[in-house]
């Protein structure tokens, strides 16, 4: 079997010996192998199946259920309404203020036949008024079921 002996650069792992050069002896397999693995198809097609990969990895995420956590702490609102005053017959400027905050919970699964997806949801919210008329409020939807889907569309998971 042919011997075939290579040079190869050692700048970039001996820092110092920046013009230091190593012979190493290779047969002609190995010669063959090493230049189709740093080729630049090779490169290329190495790449393309990473993206591959990864882009069916996210097809398949796409078909699991998720389940998601939707909350909103604190909003706070201050703003002026205009009323009317039947009594002086005039519209009267009022000052009001609400503190609102609202927590959800959404279980949903993608239905690839039709396009859409199917949910659960569970949702409560406070809101606190403050002004004139002050009070708390709140309100629960402690189960809500439903089918969501775009009506003029292109179904994506077709």
């Amino acid at each position: 079997m042919k011997k075939v002996i290579v040079s190869v650069a050692i700048a970039a792992l001996a820092p110092s010996h920046a013009g230091a050069q190593q012979s190493r002896t290779l047969d002609l397999q190995e010669a063959i192998r090493i230049a189709a693995d740093s080729s630049l198809p090779a490169y290329k097609y190495r790449h393309q199946l990473e993206a591959s990969y990864w882009e069916f990895r996210s097809y398949k995420a796409e078909r699991l259920p998720s389940l998601s956590l939707s909350v909103t702490p604190a909003e706070y609102y201050r703003y002026l309404t205009k009323r009317y005053d039947s009594a002086s017959d005039i519209d009267v400027y009022r000052q009001q203020q609400a503190f609102t905050s609202s927590a959800a919970l959404s279980l949903t699964q993608n239905f690839d036949p039709l396009g859409g997806h199917f949910y659960v949801t569970a949702s409560l919210e406070r809101l606190r008024n403050y002004g004139a008329s002050d009070y708390t409020q709140f309100s629960s939807v402690p189960v809500k079921i439903g089918y969501a889907n775009t009506l003029l569309g292109y179904n994506e998971h077709r």
